[in-house]
């Protein structure tokens, strides 16, 4: 219950706004740490992390709002060194990770012994084919 509380809380203070694309589209990443500590085995922390998606100026509505652009613009910088984490892992090279405030509250699940899971939401209308794309394609 408790934890449960604390998710529904959080999501809460999320912020939405109506884009071109969507009518309720995330205008913020929500990031949640969960302790687990068994008996036998030492603490674990598990990162769950739900990314607002990568953001284009889809309507000319969304060009003229300099809100909206500013905010996709802060999306889409997170997303991109977020990006370059992931691959400077799989390269063993140095993580850009103060680049952005996301991948710097994410430095400690990259590397080591850490296991990572990417779940992704697709939407099968032709119309949204090239979202589809990018999206598989990150």
């Amino acid at each position: 219950p408790e934890l449960l509380k604390a998710v529904s809380q959080g999501f809460s203070q999320r912020t939405t706004k109506a884009t071109g694309m969507n009518s309720r589209s995330s205008r913020s990443h929500a990031l949640c740490y969960l302790s687990v500590q068994c008996e036998s085995n030492p603490r674990r922390t598990i990162a769950l992390c739900d990314l607002a998606g990568a953001e284009r100026a889809r309507t000319r509505a969304d060009k003229e709002n300099p809100e909206l652009e500013k905010e996709s613009n802060f999306i889409n910088s997170s997303l991109s060194v977020l990006n370059r984490c992931i691959k400077a892992c799989i390269d063993e090279e140095k993580l850009p990770v103060r680049e952005s405030k996301l991948t710097h509250l994410l430095r400690e699940c990259f590397g080591g012994k850490n296991k990572t899971c990417l779940l992704t939401t697709l939407n099968p209308e032709p119309s949204n084919h090239g979202e589809t794309l990018s999206t598989l394609h990150y």
